[in-house]
C-alpha cells in the first residue's frame, strides 16, 4: 500500500511537523528494508534499520530541498529575464512609434495644407511624400503586429513559469499594445481618407 510506516517507537513522541516529516518512510520502503533484514541480518532488530531508512530519508529530502531550491531560482532568474525583454522592447517600440506617427503627422499636415490651399493636383515631391507617408504607415502597422506576435509569445512564456501576481502588469503591456495599434490604424484610415478627397 500506498501508506506510511509509523516512526520509530523512540521518535513518536514528535514535537513539530517539520521533524515529523524527517521520521516517516514510505511503507514500501519500510516492507522491503524488513525483507532484506531477514533475509540477510534476522539477528539484528528492525529498529535499527527503521534509524537508517529515517537518516537516510532525512538525506535525501534535504538533498532534494536543495534541488528544489536550485530549480525555484532558475526559474525566478528566467522570469526576471523575460519581464526585463518585455518591458525594454514595449518602452523602447512606444517611443520609437510615438515619434514615428508625430512624424508622420506633421508630413501629413503639411501635405493636406499645400492640397487645400488650392485644390491643385499635387507635385512629384509632394506624391513621393504622400507614398512615403503611407509606405511608413503600412510599416509602422507590420511592426507593430510584429510587436503583438512578440507580446503573446513573452506572455505565453511567462504563463508557463506561473507568473499569476503579476497578471495586471501582463494586462497593462496588451492594454498598451492594443492601444497603440488603434492610434496607427486609426492614422492609417485617416491618411488614406485625406488621399482619397
Amino acid at each position: 500500500s500506498g501508506a506510511e510506516a509509523p516512526p520509530v517507537a523512540k521518535d513518536r513522541a514528535v514535537r513539530g511537523g517539520n521533524r515529523e516529516a524527517d521520521h516517516w518512510v514510505p511503507s514500501d520502503t519500510y516492507a522491503l528494508a524488513n525483507d532484506f533484514r531477514r533475509l540477510h541480518t534476522p539477528t539484528v532488530q528492525m529498529e535499527v534499520f527503521a534509524e537508517l531508512l529515517i537518516r537516510l530519508n532525512k538525506v535525501w529530502r534535504q538533498r532534494e530541498r536543495r534541488n528544489l531550491e536550485r530549480q525555484r531560482e532558475k526559474m525566478q532568474k528566467t522570469i526576471a529575464d523575460l519581464r526585463r525583454r518585455l518591458q525594454q522592447a514595449a518602452s523602447y517600440e512606444d517611443v520609437l512609434q510615438s515619434s514615428e506617427v508625430e512624424r508622420l503627422k506633421r508630413e501629413l499636415k503639411e501635405v493636406r495644407m499645400t492640397f487645400n490651399s488650392g485644390r491643385r493636383r499635387l507635385n512629384q515631391t509632394e506624391e513621393r511624400l504622400l507614398e512615403t507617408s503611407l509606405e511608413s504607415v503600412e510599416s509602422l502597422n507590420g511592426q507593430l503586429n510584429h510587436l503583438r506576435l512578440r507580446n503573446e509569445q513573452l506572455q505565453q512564456q511567462l504563463a508557463e513559469h506561473d507568473t499569476r501576481t503579476d497578471a495586471a502588469y501582463d494586462e497593462g503591456a496588451s492594454a498598451a499594445a492594443a492601444q497603440a495599434s488603434d492610434v496607427v490604424d486609426r492614422f492609417a484610415e485617416r491618411t488614406n481618407e485625406l488621399v482619397r478627397e
